[in-house]
């Protein structure tokens, strides 16, 4: 299911809106072996009322839900422990894959409150009945058509092209991020520049600013495949590409921590560049 975070409940659920005080966490890691997508998730709820019914009653448990809505696979695990691994069978899903994490009573909770409720429920209790949400952790989508190693290098989606042009130029309409040169640069850059010596120049410019660029420009484009690697970069999984549009400083961010630290590599390598160059002065 996908969880629509505006729905209304009668009771105050930890995650929806400002109902209770704090916010729910998850982590996870994305790995696969030859059969299977592998997912382990990890949760804290930080909040000691919800941990009580599922610790102490066993009124409740965490549940994963896992679904794909080009196959219809479909798998739903609960457990009292704060972690999942879930397997994947590769042939039974194709695309994305939605994942979805709640705390759900698994009985009758009568009396329900929450010492971290919002004062609007304050005087109240709240008769729960099996099923009922007490928490939504949050969701991720898993992009499965990508493998786990493909998403993990730029260069794999960023490629350079020579043209009649007279300034460099983006290409995002296609699978993969064009950056256009113009035919004498390209040339500069295929024989001089394409090495490991100059990649930190190259990438703290030219590539950056192709990323940051394409980032403001997610939505127009999110079916490519250079959209879908970018979101399921694992440095990138905490940001929101769906809700919101990207602004330049969010995309510059992001880029800084795709390309980890490119700033610093420039300087680093500048610093090589100009200690191996002989002073003729």
């Amino acid at each position: 299911m996908k969880f629509d975070s505006r729905i209304t409940f009668p009771h105050p659920v930890l995650g929806i809106r400002n109902d209770i005080l704090g916010e729910p966490e998850f982590d996870y890691e994305i790995s696969e072996d030859e059969n299977n997508h592998l997912l382990d998730i990890k949760m804290d709820l930080h909040n000691p009322s919800i941990k009580y019914y599922i610790d102490v009653k066993k009124q409740a448990k965490y549940v994963c839900e896992v679904d794909c809505y080009r196959t219809y696979y479909r798998v739903c695990e609960d457990s009292l422990k704060p972690n999942f691994h879930i397997v994947i069978p590769k042939r039974e899903v194709s695309g994305e894959v939605n994942v979805q994490l709640t705390v759900t009573a698994v009985a009758k909770i009568d009396g329900y409150t929450n010492s971290l409720a919002n004062a609007d429920y304050s005087d109240y209790e709240f008769n729960l009945e099996k099923g009922d949400i007490l928490a939504y952790i949050g969701g991720l989508n898993i992009q499965t058509d990508i493998m786990a190693d493909e998403y993990k290098a730029v260069g794999s989606f960023v490629h350079f092209k020579g043209d009649s042009v007279t300034d460099i130029s983006y290409n995002l309409s296609g699978q993969d991020i064009e950056i256009i040169m113009p035919r004498e640069m390209f040339d500069q850059y295929v024989n001089h520049l394409k090495g490991n010596r100059f990649r930190p120049v190259i990438i703290s410019s030219i590539v950056k600013e192709a990323i940051v660029y394409a980032l403001t420009q997610y939505k127009t484009y999110r079916n490519s495949r250079w959209a879908r690697l970018l979101k399921s970069a694992e440095v990138l999984k905490d940001y929101d590409f769906d809700e919101d549009d990207t602004d330049v400083l969010k995309a510059i961010e992001m880029s800084n921590d795709l390309l980890k630290n490119p700033h610093g590599q420039l300087f680093d390598a500048l610093e090589e560049i100009i200690t191996e160059t002989p002073d003729n002065s």
